[in-house]
């Protein structure tokens, strides 16, 4: 008399189990990889958007204000700005506990960058070209990167 197999047999759900393990570590590892490199492509997306911001806000409080500082062909960590209309007081630009900051004229001071953004070196240089207007160069350490921009200004009012 022949018994009647019915089921599968102790090695073959032994092999089921192991090529199933297999599978499962390979997507894993797979799926790892995508989600850290999306981290990673999401951080430097960020970090694009936030220096395009920077540049966007630096560029129009250059543009409202009279450069006073620093003077032509020297390199220094500060813009010291004249309001347009002379009023009392100057608008500072530079960096206060990897931030960028302007400070105002009454001594209020606005984050130009958010907290996450770390600024670890700052500095502008400035030439002077012709009638009175001169180019700011600025160059900056953005989040560990290397970051440099260019904004042309006036001298005088």
């Amino acid at each position: 008399m022949s018994k009647a197999s019915s089921g599968f047999t102790l090695v073959e759900l032994l092999l089921y189990l192991a090529l199933l393990t297999l599978f499962m570590t390979g997507s894993m590892a797979a799926l790892y990889t995508l989600w850290s490199g999306q981290t990673r492509l999401y951080n430097q997306l960020a970090d694009t958007a936030e220096q395009s911001f920077v540049i966007q806000k630096v560029r129009w409080i250059i543009g409202q204000n009279v450069v006073n500082s620093p003077a032509n062909d020297t390199v220094g960590a500060t813009i010291e700005l004249a309001p347009y209309p002379q009023i009392s007081g100057h608008y500072l630009l530079n960096v206060k506990n990897r931030t960028l900051i302007l400070t105002e004229p009454d001594g209020g001071q606005i984050p130009l960058t958010r907290s996450t953004t770390n600024i670890d070196t700052f500095s502008v240089s400035r030439h002077l070209l012709a009638n009175n207007w001169s180019t700011l160069t600025l160059t900056m350490t953005f989040n560990g990167k290397p970051f440099t921009f260019t904004v042309t200004s006036t001298s005088t009012p």
